[in-house]
């Protein structure tokens, strides 16, 4: 019977709307029931719903008038209109000028952005008049904020919502009112929410960012920047976007009244997508004072940066061919001259690999421009050819043979006479990794022997009086123990006759055969021999005393789900003591997250000795409250470097958090050591963020 009604109502609309405009023959009506009276009224039952144009109504009634193009409609009314979906008790609207008007209405926008108002007029095809407003943006249903108004304007063409005489009211408690209140609903030029803090070293704090909408894919933003013990700092930021890439630029200056002089910061980046599979990107930060950081940095990592480092780079891959050409600028922060300071002014880089027979063969390039204005500076080139045999004699075991070679050459320029000196290293290397696995009979419980046998021989010529442009010999660690070469850089190469093997073993359980299993022990202990002892350089090496290295060890365990323990540490056998340590537990169960760390490293191997204890925990009081505390504490010194303590209320309209800190940062102008203080962040869902 519904069918029978759809067809012929079809069939009579399509024959109606024939002699009239376009806009009717694009007319659609779908009804459980269809009539015309005697002045050609249509009326529509049960379901209905007309499609005109790109909207669509819905409603339980519907009467339309084809001549005066009036149309009514009434329960459970629903418009889909350009992203708007409105619900109405009734509607009264000319299908022609669009023009009408909506009772009792709720209109859903993108990001829950909705408006309730007892009546909404429409203007035009874009523009809503809406009187007595309750406007939101709160996902949840309760509405912990709303903005009253007595008036709204909507207008989806300028993407604005405009209201009169509006009052700001969280939990129907009247916070703030203006005569005047416009949310965009695209990205606009105007005010963004204010940053307040309050500290020991810089005292208060406010600055109120205002947002420029330049175009489609350019946008800026000016933020002064009040703070009491310093002055007036201001900052401009542009950012562009377009189809090849994106730019960012951000300039920020203040007159510092305690220094009285001009400090200023620039810092900027860019990343574009060139022809030929080519990518482009650069990177600048530079200040002309080495203690801005400190001052107005509000990162601790930033704070403690000893560089600054700006690069330029263009790079490029091929299934044969990786390169890269890249520059770099190193501002350093721990003196007041720059002068001594290495840069790279350009450096070349490529990587030409592929497959010959069985073999997998090799060739690294690096070419370097090292220039500084006071010191040596010159030109390196380092040139890697290698061949590797990989092999695999039986299930389960793996070997890689690989043999290769290392030249090194300089073009030195000391201020006079230009000197040539070169260096080349031979090296033959073969790592042999097995795993062994054992399996209960009940496939429940799974252990693994995991060794890996490495032997590197590498002949390297006395490098003492060769210059150093970027070298330092790496402590030893689980990461540097299988590397032929234990220096960093290409300025020094190690010569070794070496037998390294590192053991690792794992314990794995389920407690269903068709689930993933759990691990529940994965210990690694490592160590080196080597045979040669060679010091290439005594101002980069100890003399080794005994050919065995410190033992490196690594335990890792989770006897609960919830719960982990992490160890790692060498062990110096010669003096019979742990030269460095470190240990970590964490638990972490659904409503507490917490971890203890612990380090220690021994002064005769890093020349001074450290001991930290660092804590941090995270407690969910219930599905909203969060409380949350770190301390970071030296033990050596017997001081607090940093401690902080927080609490956090999460709403699905609002969150409110706020923080406490101390911190203990002697570098700077200022003549505290340490840093304390209180953040504040208050956040509406779709609002805005108030606070710092």
């Amino acid at each position: 019977m519904i069918l029978r009604t759809l067809l012929v109502s079809s069939l009579f609309l399509l024959f109606f709307f024939t002699t009239q405009a376009s806009y009717a023959q694009s007319t659609e009506l779908f009804a459980h029931e269809v009539t015309r009276d005697s002045y050609g009224v249509l009326r529509a039952f049960g379901d209905a719903e007309v499609q005109y144009q790109k909207e669509k109504l819905q409603a339980e009634q519907l009467e339309y008038d084809p001549y005066t193009k009036q149309l009514k409609a009434n329960d459970d009314v629903v418009v889909h209109s350009s992203g708007l979906k409105i619900h109405a008790q009734r509607l009264d609207m000319n299908t022609q000028t669009k023009i009408g008007s909506l009772f009792d209405t709720r209109i859903l926008m993108a990001e829950n952005r909705q408006i309730k108002s007892k009546e909404v007029q429409r203007l035009n095809n874009d523009q809503y008049k809406a009187l007595d407003v309750d406007f939101t943006t709160c996902p949840d249903a309760s509405g912990a904020w709303h903005i009253r108004a007595s008036e709204a304007k909507l207008d989806q063409k300028e993407k604005t919502l405009t209201l009169k005489h509006a009052r700001f009211e969280f939990y129907n408690v009247p916070i703030l009112y203006t005569p005047y209140w416009q949310h965009p609903l695209q990205r606009s030029s105007g005010l963004l929410t204010p940053f307040i803090a309050d500290s020991v070293r810089r005292g208060f704090e406010l600055s109120l960012p205002y947002y420029l909408a330049i175009s489609p894919t350019w946008d800026a933003t000016f933020t002064p920047h009040w703070i009491s013990k310093h002055g007036l700092k201001t900052g401009v930021e542009w950012r562009h976007i377009s189809s090849v890439g994106h730019e960012q630029l951000f300039i920020e200056s203040i007159r510092d009244r305690i220094l009285n002089k001009r400090r200023s910061m620039i810092k900027g980046n860019m990343q574009w997508r060139t022809p030929f599979d080519t990518q482009l990107q650069l990177h600048g930060h530079y200040l002309d004072d080495i203690h801005y950081l400190a001052d107005f940095s509000d990162n601790i990592q930033e704070i403690t940066r000893p560089y600054l480092q700006s690069r330029a780079s263009l790079s490029g891959q091929q299934s044969w061919l990786d390169w890269q050409l890249w520059a770099q600028h190193q501002q350093d922060l721990s003196t007041p001259s720059n002068k001594q300071t290495l840069q790279i002014i350009p450096r070349l880089e490529s990587n030409m690999h592929g497959n010959a027979l069985l073999f997998r063969w090799q060739v690294k390039h690096q070419s370097t421009r090292f220039q500084r204005q006071q010191g040596t500076d010159g030109l390196r080139m380092v040139l890697n050819p290698s061949l590797t045999l990989p092999w695999e004699p039986m299930h389960g075991v793996f070997s890689t043979l690989e043999v290769g070679s290392q030249y090194v050459a300089y073009q030195l320029k000391n201020g006079v006479p230009i000197q040539n000196k070169a260096i080349r290293a031979d090296r033959f290397s073969w790592e042999n990794r097995m795993v062994l696995a054992r399996i209960s009979q009940n496939k429940h419980w799974r252990h693994t022997w995991e060794p890996v046998l490495r032997y590197d021989r590498v002949r390297a010529p006395d490098q003492q009086n060769l210059v150093n442009f970027d070298s330092s010999n790496q402590q030893l660690s689980m990461n540097q123990l299988l590397n032929p070469n234990h220096f960093s850089g290409y300025d020094r190469v190690e010569d070794v006759n070496r037998f390294s093997m590192l053991l690792g073993s794992r314990i794995q359980y389920k407690s269903d055969t068709s689930q993933l299993s759990r691990e529940l022990i994965q210990l690694k202990v490592g160590f080196s021999y080597d045979f040669s002892r060679k010091i290439i350089d005594p101002k980069l090496q100890k003399p080794q005393i005994s050919p065995l290295s410190s033992i490196l060890g690594t335990a890792i365990m989770h006897p609960f789900d919830t719960v982990s323990l992490v160890t790692d540490g060498q062990y110096d056998h010669q003096q019979g003591r742990w030269a460095k340590m470190q240990a970590a537990l964490y638990w972490n169960p659904t409503w507490v997250q917490q971890s203890l760390l612990y380090r220690f490293t021994d002064a005769r191997f890093s020349g001074q000795e450290t001991r930290s204890l660092q804590w941090q925990a995270s407690l969910q009081l219930n599905s909203r409250w969060r409380v949350g505390s770190s301390i970071l504490y030296d033990i050596t010194t017997q001081q607090t470097q940093q401690a902080e303590a927080s609490l956090r209320y999460m709403h699905p309209c609002w969150q409110i958090q706020f923080d406490t800190y101390r911190i203990h940062r002697p570098s700077g102008t200022a003549t505290q050591a340490g840093d304390t203080g209180m953040r504040f962040q208050l956040e509406f869902k779709g609002l805005g963020t108030f606070g710092s």
